[in-house]
Order: structure tokens, then sequence, then C-alpha cells
């Protein structure tokens, strides 16, 4: 027997650490997870849930395929965005928070190796689709009058078991 809260809570950890490793002087990063009333439908669950924070807001959601590759893509891109970009000009880094990276020169780490993230990205959406059973994906946008953040991507997973709310985003 599995239990939804502390699995959901580990893979809060491994978000909240990555969260942290990309936090910036002023750029805060904030990688959410959130498990959703299960008697309703996902759409309407994460309304319920964000309209109470942001009543005056607008949301659509573009359902996805669970084949598509855009949350994997998404995910590590947010995941692995403290690191330096193999297109990034090396005279950039350290001038500016939104071009600020850690550089692995000599490709030391286990973690630089792109192989490498898109596996391990890969083991936290199959946890996530094994957890619930999930049936189906969307991207979730939101508009609202008041702050929500500089930049995010959002997505539900809707399964058999519950549906979660997985929020990606940075602030300054």
């Amino acid at each position: 027997m599995k239990n939804i809260d502390f699995e959901l809570g580990r893979l809060a950890g491994i978000l909240d650490t990555f969260a942290l490793l990309n936090t910036k002087t002023n750029h805060d990063y904030s990688f959410e997870i959130v498990s959703l009333q299960v008697c309703e439908q996902s759409q309407m669950a994460f309304q319920n849930y964000f309209l109470k924070i942001y009543p005056e807001a607008s949301i659509t959601f573009e359902e996805l395929s669970i084949a598509d590759l855009k949350v994997r893509d998404v995910l590590r891109e947010w995941l692995f965005s403290y690191q330096k970009s193999d297109d990034m000009n090396e005279k950039f880094i350290g001038s500016g928070s939104g071009l600020c990276c850690l550089y692995d020169k000599y490709r030391d780490f286990y973690l630089t190796d792109i192989d490498v993230q898109t596996d391990y990205v890969q083991t936290i959406f199959e946890k996530i689709k094994r957890l619930i059973k999930v049936q189906k994906i969307y991207q979730v946008y939101v508009h609202t009058n008041s702050w929500y953040e500089c930049s995010w991507d959002d997505f539900i997973f809707e399964g058999e078991d519950g549906s979660i709310f997985l929020h990606l985003g940075v602030s300054d």
C-alpha cells in the first residue's frame, strides 16, 4: 500500500532542493507539488484551490498527451537552469541575475551531463505517473490582475488515485 502524502513529500523535498540550487541574489525559485481534492475533476479542483488565493484569476487548460515530452523538457529546463547552457557566452557568466549560473568547466559533476538530467527528470515523471496512475496531463495557463510570478509553468496530473498540481516558477 502506498502513502500518497509521503511520496508527495519526498518529491516536494527534491523540488525544494532544486529551487534552492537555482535561487540567486534577487531571483527566488519556487517549485511546488500539491495534491488536489480527489472528489472533483482535476480542473475544477485546481480552480477551487487557485481561486482561493487569486479570486480574480482567469484559468485555461491545455490537455497534453501523456507521451508528450513537453512536461519532461520543461521540468529539466527549470530544475537545471542553475547550470551554464552550452550556447551561453562565457564572458556573460555572472554579469546579471538572468545570466548567473554555476559553470562546470571540466564537466566533472554527474548532473552536468544532459543524458543524466534527462534520466533524472524521467524518474521523477515516472514516480508521479505511478503515484496516482496518471490518465491525463494539463498545462495550466493563469492570468491574474495581481502578482503571480515573473515566469512560470504549471501542470496538473489527473489520475485514478487523485490529481496533482506541479508549479515551477521564479520571481524577483
